[in-house]
C-alpha cells in the first residue's frame, strides 16, 4: 500500500538517500531541507528514477 511520507532533512545524506528509495518504491514523498537548490536537484533525480511518482518540496528561508 503506498503511503504519503514527508522526509525532512532531504537534501543529504540519509534523508536523500531515503527519499529516492521510498519513491521508487511506490510511495509520495513530500522533501524538506533548507536548501532549495539541493531540492531542485534532489526532486530531478528522483524524477528520472520513478516518472510516475508525484513530488512536493518545502524549505526554509
Amino acid at each position: 500500500m503506498a503511503k504519503t511520507i514527508l522526509i525532512t532533512g532531504a537534501t543529504d545524506g540519509i534523508g536523500k538517500h531515503l527519499a529516492t528509495r521510498l519513491a521508487t518504491e511506490g510511495h509520495e514523498v513530500i522533501l524538506h531541507g533548507r536548501n532549495p537548490q539541493k531540492l531542485d536537484y534532489n526532486v530531478y533525480i528522483s524524477r528520472i528514477m520513478n516518472s510516475k511518482q508525484n513530488w512536493a518540496k518545502l524549505f526554509n528561508k
